[in-house]
């Protein structure tokens, strides 16, 4: 099943034009680390700094997660 999901994201995201970073190819400095995000409709408040306060609250939440669950498992919670 994993292999069918896996093979359905690579058909749908190579459709996609990869283009979309073309007018500042010349530009983009080359060290570093690039960030890229595919949204179909990102919507007209998106901002890099709310995604990565998405991304923030995200990852603090599966920490959240793991210390419950290892809490239950050491008697702790």
């Amino acid at each position: 099943m994993a292999f069918f999901v896996l093979a359905y994201i690579h058909i749908v995201f190579s459709r996609a034009p990869t283009n979309c970073l073309e007018h500042i190819r010349d530009e983009w400095p080359r060290d570093g680390i690039l960030r890229v995000e595919i949204l179909r409709n990102g919507g007209e408040d998106y901002s890099i700094e709310k995604s990565y306060a998405k991304e923030e609250k995200l990852r603090q939440e599966k920490v959240d997660d793991l210390t419950n669950a290892l809490g239950i498992l050491t008697g702790d919670g």
